[in-house]
């Protein structure tokens, strides 16, 4: 079973740096599970190149909901989102678009993908640091992507 964790984000704006920073927390734990985990700062689909080949993945991102506290912690499947209906850009695809076409090119990506969120406050100023409530959901979150990856990895 190949599991990958990887963790998304710009580390020099704020609270965006919030998915690198939880993958480095997890790292040596879960690399020595047999799991291996990544860092990135790219989006779109350009991820497609780094989950293929994975049979489950989880995914660390920041995020912006209308219904979430900065520092809330959210777990959920690829499953419940939908692809975009207007595309701008190629480098501002969306996780469910990038996956669908990468499907459609054939690409061998993970079947089952999770990602956990983490409510951003922050993400356009320059700053090394998050925002202290997304600094304090760094250990939940770890939490929830070493028990979320442990049990992708021991999954049949």
């Amino acid at each position: 079973m190949r599991v990958i964790v990887l963790g998304i984000g710009n580390t020099i704006l704020t609270d965006d740096g919030i998915g690198v920073y939880v993958a480095r927390k997890v790292k040596n734990q879960l690399n020595s599970m047999g799991i291996e985990v990544l860092e990135s700062n790219i989006a779109g689909f350009a991820l497609i190149e780094l989950l293929a080949g994975y049979d489950r993945a989880v995914i660390i991102d920041g995020a912006r909901f209308r219904r979430h506290e900065p520092g809330d912690v959210i777990l959920s499947d690829c499953k419940h989102f939908q692809p975009t209906l207007h595309l701008i850009a190629g480098h501002e695809i969306d996780l469910p678009t990038a996956l669908s076409l990468g499907q459609i090119l054939g690409v061998i990506i993970p079947r089952e993908i999770f990602v956990i969120a983490i409510q951003v406050l922050d993400y356009v100023t320059f700053g090394e640091q998050c925002t202290p409530a997304v600094e304090r959901a760094i250990a939940p979150a770890a939490q929830l992507t070493v028990e979320t990856a442990t049990k992708a990895f021991n999954s049949t």
